[in-house]
């Protein structure tokens, strides 16, 4: 066991985001302790802090919760047989937001710092339902793409579902038992500016074969397609054969490589997110 003393300089240390050789370095000029940077990690993993990478924390007002919770209660005695959840997904070639791993104490929170790094990217649009998922569309955003707005903007995203993310979304529906077949289906997507201006709005409101969820805002953990995202963005982080040539289509490849059995089981969480969402009286749930 270390002593005081150490320990007051390793954690001091850890809170100016000191590495291991540096605490060692430390430990060896204030206290004459020569130990390696590798005693100082096991030390630490064992007695003092663990390894984590910063995230970014979604900050939740009263109105949020009860928006979260009001959803939930509703949406969790009805089937989602019938919803398609729609998202979009920055993919990077080179890492990007939380940045490495950092040192924190066990008593302290994690790290909510995120670091910018500009590369090769690919901005891309997908739905997924109980019967399947669309093809990913990529679109404005992407290194790949010219296009007048850096960013997806009402136009923009008319033209996406007019031509591409509606279609597909209703060929999955196309999949449904008979009974089912019959019914409206259900649209869902974020509350991004550009998703719920006025021309898409309208839009959406004219297609007689669908109604739009009306979904809470800062939900991610609610949306199972996250969790789909997440599976393709760390099977190509483990990749070393990516360039900007290749990384499309790895993409596309990681996203239709996902197995059955993980989306249904991703689609069957839905009951527990919303209860859980509902248990914590609409704060955020660990999904």
């Amino acid at each position: 066991m270390a002593s005081a003393e150490a320990i007051h300089i390793l954690k001091k240390g850890i809170k100016r985001g000191s590495q291991c050789p540096k605490l060692a370095k430390m430990l060896q000029q204030q206290l004459g302790i020569s130990v390696s940077a590798e005693t100082v990690r096991r030390y630490l993993n064992k007695y003092l802090a663990r390894q984590l990478r910063p995230r970014k924390r979604v900050s939740l007002t009263a109105k949020h919760m009860r928006a979260r919770l009001c959803f939930a209660k509703e949406w969790v005695r009805k089937s989602w047989h019938n919803v398609v959840v729609t998202d979009s997904k920055y993919f990077w070639l080179t890492s990007k937001g939380p940045g490495n791993k950092e040192w924190v104490l066990f008593e302290d929170e994690p790290p909510t710092k995120v670091s910018q790094q500009n590369c090769f990217k690919v901005h891309a649009y997908g739905g997924v339902c109980k019967y399947g998922r669309t093809p990913l569309f990529v679109t404005v955003g992407s290194s790949v793409v010219k296009a007048k707005s850096k960013g997806v903007n009402g136009e923009v995203y008319l033209e996406l579902l007019r031509d591409r993310l509606i279609p597909a979304c209703e060929e999955l529906m196309l999949k449904r038992p008979k009974a089912e077949a019959l019914q409206k289906w259900v649209f869902q997507q974020d509350n991004a500016k550009a998703h719920v201006c006025k021309k898409v709005s309208r839009w959406l409101s004219s297609k007689c074969s669908l109604q739009v969820m009306k979904w809470p805002a800062k939900s991610p953990d609610l949306s199972w397609i996250e969790n789909m995202w997440g599976i393709v963005s760390s099977r190509l982080q483990k990749r070393s054969d990516l360039s900007p040539h290749n990384f499309e289509a790895a993409m596309h490849h990681e996203w239709k490589s996902i197995p059955q059995s993980t989306h249904s089981a991703l689609f069957n969480s839905i009951p527990n997110r919303l209860k859980e969402c509902i248990s914590e009286g609409g704060g955020m749930t660990h999904y």
